[in-house]
């Protein structure tokens, strides 16, 4: 099945004492490689950012299109490009306006309706950017999960060859 994923490298140890609202992270293309879970050879990523360190096990991904879950909106299912972050258990106090933002903006609820309204609202919100071009948010969904909150941010873009990418920049705020 076709497959891309970045996992940055991003310094979750850094200081989480400040209350925060948002967040930025940037992505470039460096010339190095790196070894992919599955033993295969792609492009490695250099990330900047701003309150990055608040969430966990953050990565950006494409998969072909694979009917997984029953939900019509699904970031596995519709084979375009997903974020998807947590918010843990440990940083919620620190991060509960952002958590307060997304939740405000999701496209698809806990109960695995379509919010269609929000779209607008979400597109205000999350700015996302591939090459330089921008790329529209078509769906956010909030799981609660055990150690926290985990976000899927789908965009409506499809780029199946991660040498395409050159750079990524996000923003919430």
């Amino acid at each position: 099945m076709p497959y891309w994923e970045i996992n940055p490298d991003i310094d979750y140890e850094k200081e989480k004492n400040e209350i925060i609202s948002s967040f930025a992270i940037e992505f470039t293309k460096t010339e190095q490689k790196e070894i992919n879970a599955f033993g295969k050879e792609q492009p490695k990523f250099q990330v900047n950012g701003k309150n990055e360190q608040y969430l966990s096990f953050f990565r950006i991904i494409w998969c072909e299109k694979t009917p997984v879950r029953d939900f019509k909106k699904n970031w596995f299912e519709n084979g375009k490009i997903t974020i998807d972050f947590c918010i843990r258990e440990d940083t919620i106090l620190k991060a509960e306006q952002l958590i307060k933002l997304l939740n405000s903006v999701l496209t698809i609820n806990s109960e695995g309706n379509v919010v269609s309204e929000n779209i607008v609202a979400a597109n205000k919100h999350i700015k996302v950017s591939i090459n330089g071009e921008s790329i529209p948010v078509s769906a956010i969904e909030l799981r609660p999960d055990f150690d926290g909150y985990m976000y899927y941010i789908e965009l409506d873009k499809e780029i199946k060859n991660l040498d395409e990418i050159q750079s990524i920049t996000i923003e919430c705020k």
